[in-house]
C-alpha cells in the first residue's frame, strides 16, 4: 500500500493563499487561508494543485473568493462619462454593477442609478446604455406628444393649462374646466377626440345625474349651498343641517335620491309613522313610489326623491312610478310589502312593521296587471282618507 503523501505546511502553488494544516481522512486537507487567517473546511488535494489541462486551482477559501471583486470592478471607471452618465463608484451590493450619475451638464436628469457595467462600456452591444432611462422617455414622448398648451376643443369647457405625467405611453395634460374651475388630468386623445368619439367637453360636472346645480335646494333637513369638489368622479356639495347648522359634505346623488337627509342627527325610525308625526315638513316633502323591473322581471318596490335614477341602471328599468308626499309614498310602500313579500314569507316581518327600514326589496315576481291595480287601489284609499288613517288601518303602530 503506497504511503500517504504528507504536504503539511507546504504551499502547492506560489500564488495560493492556502497552507495545508492537517489531513482529514476521506475528506481532504484542512488549510489555513492567509488572506483571512481562518481555517477552511477540508479541501481535496486536486483543488489545491493546478489542473494539468486548465491550470486552475483554488486560490483561497470560499469566503474570501466571494468577497473578491470582479475583473470589471478591479478596473477603475470612476469619473468616466458614457452618454449622459458619469461613473461614481462600484455598487457594493450588486456584482459587476456601478453607480452612475445622470449628469445635467451632459443632458441628464440628475438621477443616480445602479446599472450593470458591461451594458455601459461594452463595445459589442448595438445600443449600449447611455442614460438612466430619461433619454428613452424623452425620445418616445417626442414622437407622440403634440404641444396642446392652451388648446380648447370647439364646444368644450376644458382648456389645457399645463403638461401632466404620462400614463405609460399615453400623453396626458392638465386641463381646467371653465364651469367650476376644476383641474383634471386627461389624455390627449380625449381632449381632441377621434373620428368615432367626440372630445371630452367637461370635467364631469355636466355628466347626467351629477346634479351640479343644487344651490339653495332643500333635501330633508339638509340645505345645499356650494359644490365642495369631486372625488372618484362624483360631485360633493357643502350642506347645512337644520338641527344646529352643522356643515356636512354630501355626494350629489345621495341628496337627490334621499339617501342622506341629515348630518346624522336624525334618530332611527325618522322615516316611519312616528317620524312623520314628529316632523310634518318631512311628511309633506315631495317623493315618489317606484316599482322597477330587473332583467325584465318586475322586482323591487321603493321610494325615492329621484325616480329616474332608480330605474336608470345597467340592468334595471322603471316599470311604474307615481309622485306624492313622502308620507304617502312610504305608506303605499309599506302596505304593498305586507301584501306581497311578507304575505308569502310570514316569518320576515319585524315585530313592528312600521319600522323595517331597508327591507324594501320584492324578491318574488308578481303579476304586473294585478299588482298595478292593487297599487292604484291603495293609492286611492290614501288620497281619500289620508296617509295617517290608511296607515292606522293596515299597519300596526303599537
Amino acid at each position: 500500500m503506497p504511503a500517504v503523501l504528507d504536504i503539511t505546511g507546504e504551499r502547492q502553488h506560489p500564488d495560493s493563499k492556502l497552507i495545508p494544516l492537517q489531513r482529514m481522512p476521506k475528506k481532504g486537507w484542512a488549510c489555513l487561508c492567509e488572506e483571512c487567517g481562518q481555517e477552511t473546511h477540508p479541501i481535496a488535494l486536486g483543488r489545491l494543485r493546478p489542473v494539468k489541462t486548465t491550470g486552475k486551482f483554488q486560490v483561497s477559501c470560499r469566503r474570501c473568493a466571494t468577497k473578491r471583486v470582479s475583473r470589471d470592478q478591479r478596473i477603475d471607471h470612476t469619473g468616466e462619462t458614457y452618454g449622459r452618465q458619469r461613473a461614481i463608484k462600484p455598487d457594493p451590493k450588486r456584482s459587476r454593477h456601478w453607480i452612475f450619475y445622470c449628469a445635467p451638464d451632459l443632458g441628464g436628469c440628475g438621477k443616480e442609478k445602479s446599472i450593470y457595467g458591461p451594458n455601459v462600456w461594452s463595445q459589442t452591444l448595438p445600443v449600449p446604455t447611455r442614460s438612466c432611462g430619461c433619454y428613452h422617455r424623452e425620445y418616445t414622448s417626442s414622437l407622440f406628444k403634440e404641444d396642446l398648451m392652451g388648446f380648447q376643443a370647439e364646444g368644450s369647457h376644458l382648456k389645457v393649462i399645463a403638461p401632466a405625467a404620462n400614463r405609460g405611453e399615453t400623453t396626458c395634460w392638465k386641463a381646467q374646466c371653465d364651469l367650476f374651475g376644476n383641474v383634471i388630468e386627461i389624455a390627449s386623445v380625449n381632449l381632441k377626440g377621434t373620428t368615432d368619439t367626440p372630445p371630452t367637453y367637461a370635467c364631469g360636472c355636466r355628466r347626467p345625474n351629477q346634479y351640479m346645480y343644487l344651490s339653495g335646494q332643500i333635501f330633508g333637513w339638509l340645505t345645499a349651498h356650494v359644490m365642495s369638489g369631486r372625488k372618484n368622479g362624483d360631485c360633493y356639495w357643502d350642506c347645512t343641517c337644520k338641527c344646529t347648522g352643522k356643515h356636512v359634505e354630501v355626494r350629489a346623488d345621495h341628496l337627490t335620491r334621499g339617501a342622506i337627509v341629515s348630518c346624522g342627527c336624525k334618530p332611527r325610525g325618522w322615516d316611519t309613522y312616528w317620524g312623520f308625526i314628529k316632523d310634518p315638513e318631512l311628511a309633506e316633502e315631495p317623493c315618489s313610489f317606484y316599482w322597477v323591473e330587473v332583467f325584465g322581471v318586475a322586482h323591487n318596490f321603493g321610494i325615492s326623491n329621484d325616480i329616474e335614477r332608480r330605474g336608470g341602471g345597467d340592468y334595471t328599468e322603471l316599470f311604474y312610478g307615481i309622485w306624492g308626499t313622502r308620507a304617502e309614498a312610504r305608506t303605499l310602500e309599506a302596505i304593498m310589502l305586507i301584501r306581497s313579500k311578507f304575505a308569502e314569507y310570514p316569518q320576515l316581518p319585524p315585530e313592528d312593521p312600521s319600522d323595517w327600514q331597508g327591507q324594501t326589496e320584492l324578491r318574488q315576481p308578481m303579476d304586473s296587471d294585478l299588482t298595478v291595480a292593487e297599487i292604484e287601489s291603495v293609492l286611492a284609499e290614501i288620497q281619500k282618507h289620508g296617509w295617517r288613517n290608511t296607515w292606522l288601518k293596515h299597519l300596526s303602530t303599537d
